[in-house]
């Protein structure tokens, strides 16, 4: 079965595999590596073809596919044990799991980065006054009964105060390109190479800077800018730069 690419833009090799994967509607742990190749193969001359500028990781992952062709051809041996063989796909099919999953959690902090623009707030008020005993209105007579409706209005007023100091939360918000400049420019005034995710933080305790924080390191992890580790569960997330992203700070200097 034919497969035509179209000449598009990709975030790196990964993201073109898992592509070509998905439109071939191939099972990615039984991934038909001749197709793939063929299929990336003809990706990188097509963009070739068309002045398109090719990242040497592409290029990269070109020779590694091949590779995995090569050895895919190599017969097995009758007497080896099925437990014993190692498919040599293997590792790459781990890579693209933990992409796809890299990616599916962008995606949902960037469209909750949207939704979150339209917020109502309102400032915290005492409420404590306004929750008295409920009324009684069972026998009783005319003077309680004005007393009791003065009560009611007094309330009424009040909440309806309150309920007016609802406003729409119009104020700008940071986007994921203001807070992926912001951390650059944290690690270039430290010269740090490794810092903890707390400390991108600050003394912020606002959720919607924490969680953009966040898919901001997503974000920078998916382009292999930082490296984030961590040792236990719920335990502290240390970023590493990478020495490319090291490169691209001190280019910017220049």
């Amino acid at each position: 079965m034919e497969y035509k690419v179209k000449i598009k833009d990709f975030e790196g090799p990964l993201d073109l595999l898992v592509y070509l994967i998905e439109s071939a509607k191939m099972d990615i742990y039984d991934i038909k590596i001749s197709i793939i190749t063929r299929q990336y193969i003809e990706y990188i001359n097509e963009a070739m073809s068309y002045d398109v500028e090719v990242s040497t990781e592409f290029m990269i992952m070109a020779s590694t596919l091949i590779d995995l062709k090569a050895k895919m051809l190599i017969p097995k041996r009758v007497e080896l044990e099925e437990e014993e063989f190692e498919d040599p796909r293997e590792e790459l099919v781990l890579q693209l799991i933990e992409y796809k999953k890299v990616k599916r959690i962008s995606e949902f902090f960037r469209e909750n980065e949207s939704e979150n623009f339209n917020r109502m707030t309102k400032p915290q008020e005492d409420i404590e006054s306004l929750m008295g005993e409920e009324l009684s209105i069972l026998k009783v007579d005319p003077d309680t009964l004005i007393r009791q409706f003065k009560i009611f209005l007094d309330k009424k007023i009040r909440v309806n105060s309150i309920e007016k100091k609802y406003t729409e939360d119009n104020s700008p918000k940071e986007t994921i390109p203001i807070k992926l400049e912001k951390i650059k420019n944290f690690f270039r005034k430290f010269g740090k190479k490794k810092v903890n995710f707390t400390s991108l933080l600050g003394d912020s305790n606002d959720k919607y800077d924490k969680v953009l924080t966040f898919a901001s390191i997503l974000e920078m992890v998916n382009k292999k800018k930082v490296l984030a580790k961590q040792e236990t569960t719920y335990g502290k997330i240390e970023l590493s730069a990478t020495d490319a992203f090291l490169d691209e700070m001190k280019e910017e200097e220049i």
